[in-house]
């Protein structure tokens, strides 16, 4: 789960702030606007966990005002529902199960102490809009746990109401408002795979009637133009002739290009995608501590079975960020990597870990604009300018944020 100033961080980020992350906490410039919403004394402010008397910092700890603030910025205006999960989060041990839904791919392993707890997961709604020369929407959930992983499952889950009630003891459930924070870039990052497939689907139809509409427009002119053409050359014309045929020629050609590029306009493909609302659910959960033997060294791994989908909680790679259920560990600092970074160590984690080399996970607005970026491409369609995160206000369900950059299906003049 994402620290305090990880989460103050990361809100200023979204809000156009100029973040730099120093060994003694935060230092920022943030517009105006935000100062004036969060009550900071200037413009440039350093923020830190527990700041002492000295040094100009302001607290953006656990408890903090500053934090409540943000965490109240960043959830206004969405509709945040409470339920608890009926039921235990197992019937039986779940240690067992671990040893069956991982693949521990370098590392022998066997299962150890459990314990019973409760955690509050998320679903998420966002609205999507995908427009061009048409227009499609729609509604989809996606799922956080309370570690901030993944949760699959979670819309399948959620068709049995049955299993959810309202808090049986309003005051004793969780605050909810920082969590939130602290999940969003989980939920952004799911919500663009899930978008993937209507986008993608999109696309190709948009790109189907633009490649059509295009070879009508350059058929036109490609044919006008050449008749012109041979019209000058069957001519005897005087200078001043050739000169004003050889100037409409040229117009036409201009007046190609224009069409052209109100062609590429009309087909420009744009995305809104808007967080519509909330339902944090407290469930009951297992976790269980799992004995990892790599080589010589020894240590315990916890892992958590989520009693409301009932799955396990994937394993975050600590080099990519990807969610994984195959997990090996470096030799050095025994990071976790999935199979793929796994496969970059030169022998199964002995060497050349990834991790170790400072490589981190994907910072969640980069991996937002590589995904938009990566869906554009591989269906032709180059892309105007930088694909931008959601902003705030798709967190909050004001107003439908960009999630991506118009791009249209530019072809070669």
């Amino acid at each position: 789960m994402s620290d305090p100033l990880d989460i103050c961080a990361r809100f200023l980020e979204v809000e156009g702030a100029a973040v730099d992350r120093t060994p003694g906490g935060i230092e920022a410039v943030v517009p105006e606007r935000i100062v004036t919403a969060l009550g900071l004394p200037d413009e440039f402010v350093r923020l830190a966990d527990a700041p002492g008397d000295g040094g100009g910092f302001v607290a953006a700890g656990y408890g903090s005002a500053l934090l409540e603030r943000v965490a109240g910025l960043a959830t206004a205006g969405v509709p945040v529902a409470r339920a608890d999960v009926l039921g235990a989060a197992a019937d039986k041990a779940v240690g067992a199960r671990a040893l069956e839904r991982f693949d521990f791919l370098n590392a022998a392993v066997t299962s150890g102490a459990e314990a019973e707890s409760k955690g509050l997961d998320r679903a998420w709604w966002f609205r999507y809009a995908i427009e061009a020369d048409e227009r499609v929407e729609g509604l989809f959930v996606v799922g956080t746990s309370a570690q901030d992983a993944p949760l699959r499952g979670l819309a399948e889950a959620l068709a049995d109401p049955r299993r959810l009630v309202e808090p049986r003891d309003p005051a004793s459930f969780p605050s909810t408002a920082g969590s939130l924070v602290a999940a969003w870039p989980v939920a952004a990052s799911e919500s663009l795979a899930r978008l993937s497939a209507p986008l993608t689907t999109f696309i190709r139809a948009v790109g189907r009637r633009h490649a059509r509409d295009r070879r009508r427009i350059e058929t036109y002119y490609r044919d006008l133009i050449a008749e012109m053409r041979r019209d000058l050359a069957r001519r005897v014309l005087s200078p001043e002739g050739v000169a004003r045929r050889e100037a409409k020629i040229e117009a036409t050609a201009r007046d190609r290009l224009a069409k052209l590029a109100d062609l590429d306009d009309k087909y420009a493909v744009r995305v809104s995608l808007t967080l519509a609302a909330v339902l944090c659910l407290r469930v009951p959960r297992r976790s269980c501590d799992l004995t990892v033997r790599r080589r010589s060294q020894q240590f315990h791994f916890p892992v958590v079975y989520d009693g409301f989908v009932q799955d396990f909680d994937p394993v975050t790679c600590q080099c990519c960020g990807a969610s994984t259920y195959a997990v090996g560990f470096c030799d050095e600092a025994l990071h976790a990597l999935c199979r793929s970074c796994l496969g970059r160590t030169g022998g199964a984690g002995r060497r050349g870990c990834p991790a170790c080399a400072g490589e981190q996970p994907e910072e969640p607005q980069a991996r937002l604009r590589r995904e938009f970026l990566t869906i554009a491409r591989r269906e032709g369609f180059p892309v105007e300018g930088e694909p931008a995160p959601p902003s705030r206000d798709s967190q909050v369900g004001g107003r439908p944020a960009e999630a991506g950059a118009a791009v249209s299906r530019r072809g070669r003049d």
